[in-house]
């Protein structure tokens, strides 16, 4: 087992030496079951809250997804889209990138969902010193929806709880650990119904990594 861990992750690219430790932890709010306004963005919309959770809420949750899946049978692995829909939340549509290199994928989702992904980030122990926000910034990414470029938020995460199961694409070591994440998102307000391209890419490093999503929304 080892004692440092850090993933990034459009890109999931191990990297050594982040340390983790325990640390006083916020837990992700639960998905709420109704929001007032739901109603699709007319052209696709990006926004730094949606329904009362904030890009940062919304990282938490991503990894919390991310993690609760082995590799033969998690979305980040999927190269068609077979699989998108795996342990989706009931408020949100979570996409991602790859471990390593391309994907096309084909994905239905509800047309009442929020999309939320992102185009680089990274995951190391709450309390590392190896690791921060200048490790997904200053590369080259682009990311766009229907051929209009999207503008990726910045965000640091106040360290959280994360419970990876074994074998999983990201975290080499399974059961509760104390987390931080650091990344570049995109949050989309519900698209409207119909077909909808997303595209996104991050190169810094080691890490060239792309993803495109044909959505069949309704």
């Amino acid at each position: 087992m080892r004692i440092g861990w850090a993933v990034v992750a459009l890109a999931a690219a191990m990297l050594p030496g982040c340390g983790s430790s325990t640390a006083t932890t916020s837990t992700p709010q639960s998905s709420p079951s109704i929001c007032a306004d739901r109603t699709p963005a007319t052209p696709p919309q990006a926004v730094d809250q949606y329904c009362g959770r904030s890009i940062e809420n919304l990282t938490e949750a991503w990894w919390q997804w991310a993690v609760a899946e082995p590799t033969a049978t998690n979305p980040v692995s999927d190269k068609t889209g077979d699989i998108c829909g795996k342990g989706q939340p009931q408020d949100v549509w979570f996409l991602t990138g790859t471990t390593e290199g391309a994907a096309q994928r084909k994905c239905s989702i509800p047309a009442d969902r929020a999309i939320f992904f992102p185009v680089l980030n990274e995951i190391c122990g709450s309390q590392s010193t190896q690791c921060s926000q200048s490790d997904v910034e200053g590369g080259t990414t682009a990311a766009t929806i229907d051929g209009v470029t999207l503008a990726p938020r910045s965000s640091t995460s106040e360290p959280f709880l994360v419970n990876p199961v074994a074998g999983n694409p990201f975290v080499d070591r399974p059961g509760a650990l104390s987390a931080k994440s650091y990344g570049l998102w995109i949050l989309l307000r519900p698209l409207a119904a119909g077909t909808h391209v997303v595209k996104f890419s991050a190169s810094k490093g080691r890490v060239h990594e792309s993803a495109e999503y044909n959505l069949t929304v309704s």
